[in-house]
């Protein structure tokens, strides 16, 4: 008998979609697999009726998880057969990011997390933003670019954008709201973010980049139009995200929504989106207009001068305002800007 051998490594991020459980009949050779990944198994081996379909199997299995293909750090296939025929067999060695003691704790976190801080009465534009602020405040990034999961992001409070997108995943996964993990790139190397279902339609959210010294909502619930400004992504078998969240709430909040006060103190927080310096003037000016004691919004200011444009929004603002003071942060052409008014 002569063997044949196949070997294949891969390293990196993997986007997937899709569900490993619940099989009606006989298992199929991808379900089996997916099946042995659920519990972390480090060899796989599997007879196939054709070991050419080795690779495809395990590349279809871990797409059956979105989870499990972000924490599976490399894997090689080696194939055997008999010369001249395709039955063989197939040994998979995985290497994972976590455990399966360290999965197991992540889901029983996020129960207790999502039991915690949500309630049946909530709708799911809430839940999501309450868990987004929770990632967002009890998460910071791993500047040592060594954790990478979401049980690193929950048992020391760091991680890189791969941890908050698993930790993003799963607790929106816990709460009912589709989501998503997206791998795409920035202008400093690989990245990873997620991509969640309210109200029928798709929202980009970047957990990792909303971790600031305070939380931020810069990159909270963006359409794709908005988000390709800075990230990079293949769009693939992914939903679109075309919705403006902010006018979404607006239009809710406009026709009295049952939940219109709940949406209400959500736009507080978030501030509306701004893309001039004359847009800005008048979000200040309405904001005087309207006895406002402050008024929040994210300036979209790319390369222009931030400080210089500040001072105009100081200086160019209707009368009406005794004081008005600003403080802001900012990243990647976005500034968050909170002006607070006194009369």
């Amino acid at each position: 008998m002569r063997k044949g051998t196949l070997v294949l490594l891969m390293v990196g991020l993997l986007t997937a979609s899709g569900s490993a459980t619940g099989y009606a009949s006989t298992p199929t050779p991808m379900q089996q697999v997916a099946a042995q990944l659920a519990e972390h198994r480090a060899t796989i081996t599997l007879a196939l009726p054709d070991v050419k379909q080795a690779s495809a199997i395990l590349e279809s299995a871990i797409k059956a998880d979105e989870y499990m293909g972000m924490i599976i750090k490399s894997y090689t296939i080696r194939t055997s057969s008999t010369a001249g025929k395709s039955k063989g067999t197939a040994t998979y060695k995985i290497v994972y990011l976590e455990s399966k003691a360290q999965s197991d704790y992540v889901a029983a976190q996020a129960k207790q997390i999502v039991a915690k801080l949500l309630t049946s009465k909530m709708t799911d534009i809430q839940k999501e933003k309450l868990l987004h602020d929770y990632i967002a405040s009890h998460v910071s990034y791993d500047h040592s670019l060594r954790k990478y999961t979401a049980y690193e992001a929950l048992k020391t409070g760091e991680a890189v954008c791969q941890g908050y997108a698993l930790l993003t995943y799963r607790l929106m996964q816990e709460a009912g709201i589709p989501v998503h993990i997206v791998s795409g790139s920035v202008s400093t190397g690989l990245h990873a973010w997620n991509k969640v279902k309210l109200d029928g339609q798709w929202y980009n959210v970047d957990t990792t980049w909303d971790s600031q010294e305070k939380v931020d909502y810069t990159y909270f619930n963006v359409s794709d139009a908005a988000l390709r400004r800075d990230h990079s992504w293949s769009q693939g078998g992914m939903p679109a995200a075309t919705t403006d969240y902010r006018a979404m709430l607006k239009a809710k909040i406009k026709a009295k929504d049952k939940y219109a006060i709940a949406y209400q103190a959500i736009m507080k927080d978030i501030g509306d989106n701004v893309t001039s310096l004359a847009d800005a003037i008048k979000l200040i000016d309405d904001a005087i207009a309207g006895k406002k004691t402050s008024v929040k919004f994210n300036y979209l200011y790319g390369k222009r001068n931030l400080k210089q444009d500040v001072e105009a929004m100081s200086n160019e603002h209707a009368d009406g305002a005794k004081s008005i003071s600003f403080s802001y942060s900012y990243l990647n052409g976005v500034a968050t800007i909170e002006a607070k008014l006194a009369y």
